[in-house]
């Protein structure tokens, strides 16, 4: 099954001035247009249960010509995610964690210990950025110690010379994102695409703060390919997925016809005609104490990219 994802970057225009306490200001760039492949593996069937359980994998491929003026080698200025990231954990340790990196930035992210980066299209998409690489130097400390949280993170690939590099989906393409185990719909059409369990559970551990039964971490819904038939106006469907502003950045419009989720379904087959699914990933933007190049940021949530899918 082949769908396409466009992915719109938040250019942003004036990090120096951000750096020193201005308001953000981006512009969006894009679309950067990919084909999406998606490989499912059955794992078994159950009769009794009438469930099939599968793992995906996804296969991305930029699409050139969809893609019109914009190329995967454009240059885009972004959040420096991996080092910002680090550097609000390391400062839940104190000061003196964060005293004893201050130095060290450039040395651990090779020359790019800056809070905005200029970076490939492809690069922070799929391809990584490189981070920690082994050498000897007098922040051999402290590149062990952030290395070894950054290593942790799901956008992060360890490479073989122990090197990481980050990137915002290469994950999806390194492995499945878990099993799905979902009705057949043999027993009751009805039920036909329900996802029950996700990792033989039903239900997840990300909203735990919100309580034992939040709703937040119950495992239902579709995938948003599969529908009973004979649908009507009237039928409410729930999408699950597991990839789950403000007005103080400037160069951010909305639109609703450009950047709702919206779905097409024939009613008597329950196939999906036409849809979009779209998340805009954002990071928070602080200051940090004791790391100069960071003690005078807004605290603003940056825009970093948005997805059509």
């Amino acid at each position: 099954m082949v769908t396409y994802i466009q992915v719109y970057f938040f250019d942003v225009e004036n990090p120096n001035e951000i750096v020193n306490g201005a308001k953000p200001l981006v512009k969006e760039k894009g679309p950067y247009v990919y084909k999406q492949y998606r490989k499912k593996t059955i794992k078994s069937i159950d009769e009794n249960e009438d469930t099939i359980s599968y793992t995906q994998r996804e296969i991305f491929e930029f699409d050139a010509e969809a893609s019109g003026n914009f190329s995967d080698e454009d240059y885009v200025t972004i959040l420096n995610t991996p080092m910002n990231s680090i550097l609000q954990i390391a400062e839940k340790y104190g000061h003196q964690i964060i005293k004893l990196l201050a130095n060290c930035l450039n040395d651990i992210f090779n020359q790019m210990g800056t809070v905005f980066v200029k970076v490939r299209v492809k690069d922070i998409l799929f391809d990584g950025v490189q981070f920690c690489v082994p050498h000897s130097s007098l922040c051999a400390l402290q590149q062990t110690l952030v290395c070894n949280v950054a290593a942790k993170k799901k956008n992060v690939d360890k490479l073989q010379n122990n090197s990481l590099q980050f990137s915002f989906f290469n994950y999806k393409a390194r492995s499945d994102d878990g099993l799905y185990t979902v009705k057949r719909g043999i027993q009751n059409i009805q039920t036909l695409g329900h996802i029950v369990k996700l990792n033989n559970s039903t239900r997840t551990n990300f909203w735990q703060r919100l309580g034992p039964n939040s709703v937040c971490d119950k495992v239902e819904g579709t995938d948003s390919t599969l529908y009973p038939p004979e649908i009507s106006r009237d039928s409410v469907f729930k999408i699950y997925s597991t990839d789950i502003c403000r007005d103080n950045i400037d160069g951010i419009e909305p639109h609703e016809d450009l950047h709702r989720t919206y779905l097409i379904v024939e009613p008597e087959t329950g196939t999906p005609l036409e849809g979009m699914k779209r998340i805009q990933i954002n990071a928070v933007l602080r200051p940090v104490g004791n790391i100069n190049l960071m003690k005078h940021l807004p605290r603003v949530v940056l825009p970093l990219l948005w997805i059509e899918e």
